[in-house]
């Protein structure tokens, strides 16, 4: 099952993702942040879909109930950016989202007993759609622009999409991140 996502990769594809990314962003990614309401057990998934270049190809926001923590709020995100991707016909991904726990259970073949084995189950199985699916960690940081689509749609009912677009404060996250991109040296 997982041998798509532990197949090695060519040197020369490794240099030329490195050399291509900043120090804070990939290349070819779809960023996934949550945002979790204790009180009432639901969630809202911000993701956002940027080329190489950081500029929006897509978003949207689902919001989900019967959440049980934070952890699983942050594996439902990451569940929608993989499904996301997969919708847009994307073969080729790097998803990045802010929880450590969520993103070492994708990456691990150790079995997997926690609240959200069957989420982790669900993302690696939907991973055999891809031709290369990456799941990276990344700080806070580096993902405001998924948070930032999370946070300001939390109050909206249904699931919400946007192709080449994104709310307002989303995309001035996007812009921040483009910015710091295009500054930054790369040998």
């Amino acid at each position: 099952m997982n041998d798509k996502l532990l197949a090695h990769f060519h040197p020369n594809e490794v240099k030329s993702a490195l050399f291509s990314m900043a120090p804070l962003k990939a290349c070819g990614l779809d960023d996934f942040s949550s945002f979790f309401f204790q009180r009432s057990g639901s969630a809202t998934s911000g993701v956002v879909g940027r080329n190489n270049l950081g500029l929006i190809m897509a978003a949207c926001s689902v919001q989900h109930e019967n959440v049980a923590n934070a952890f699983m709020a942050e594996a439902l995100a990451c569940r929608q950016a993989v499904l996301f991707a997969r919708e847009l016909g994307f073969s080729r991904v790097i998803i990045e989202g802010v929880s450590l726990t969520v993103i070492k259970k994708l990456n691990s073949d150790a079995v997997d007993r926690s609240l959200i084995c069957p989420i982790v189950h669900d993302i690696k199985i939907l991973s055999l759609d891809f031709n290369n699916i990456s799941f990276c960690f990344v700080r806070r940081g580096a993902n405001k622009a998924a948070h930032a689509l999370a946070h300001e749609c939390r109050n909206n009912p249904g699931p919400c999409y946007w192709v080449e677009e994104a709310p307002v404060a989303t995309t001035t996250k996007c812009e921040l991140d483009r910015t710091r991109l295009e500054q930054v040296q790369v040998p």
